[in-house]
């Protein structure tokens, strides 16, 4: 109670106008206006090329897939061009880790029943835009992931599978807190399990 009434918590209903302006029930007025950062733009160039050769009693199969990234803009105030910032190959407060370049490479070679994998993912450096940080320094070097995978078929309808992703365990780059929000490093771009073994059987029918 204040003043002797009784005061209680309001939960009006919502509705959420293009996702961003949550109203109050009726005709009520805006209660939240979400501002979030959002990409004005990004162009680039994507490269990708396969390669086929029958080698050593087997077959040899190569594919690439890059991006070169040529520009990227953020806004992070809607409300005001004036504060658009320039992402192209940069880590800041306002930018998420873009580098000019990152590519997958892979290898397969296979022969009768059985198949062998290696994969190459590779992020490219990035420059840190910012107040010094000293995880961050003056930039973010470029990481490389490799991964093994073998496949045995047992039969028409069964196969193994054994694999390592990050096969030299590669610890990712570390982040100050006022960069990132998942903790000290950018969750879901960098690999972060480190060396990870599996396994697997399929059966098809």
């Amino acid at each position: 109670t204040l003043a002797g009434a009784a005061l209680g918590l309001a939960r009006p209903a919502r509705t959420d106008d293009a996702r961003l302006v949550h109203r109050a029930e009726a005709a009520g007025p805006p209660l939240v206006v979400v501002t979030g950062r959002v990409d004005v733009g990004v162009e680039g160039v994507d490269v990708t090329a396969q390669y086929h050769t029958e080698i050593g009693g087997g077959r040899l199969n190569v594919a690439f897939v890059g991006t070169q990234m040529l520009t990227k803009e953020t806004l992070p105030v809607p409300s005001l061009p004036d504060t658009l910032v320039d992402c192209h190959g940069v880590k800041s407060s306002s930018c998420f880790t873009s580098p000019e370049w990152r590519h997958t490479a892979t290898a397969t070679y296979g022969m009768d029943d059985w198949s062998a994998t290696m994969r190459w993912r590779y992020i490219g450096e990035v420059d840190y835009d910012g107040e010094v940080d000293t995880l961050v320094a003056d930039g973010i070097d470029a990481q490389s992931y490799f991964d093994i995978v073998g496949q045995y078929y047992l039969g028409a309808n069964t196969s193994f599978t054994l694999g390592i992703n990050n096969f030299l365990d590669e610890e990712p780059p570390l982040m100050g807190a006022s960069l990132v929000l998942s903790g000290n490093t950018e969750v879901g771009f960098y690999d972060t399990l480190g060396r990870m073994v599996f396994a697997n059987v399929t059966l098809t029918y």
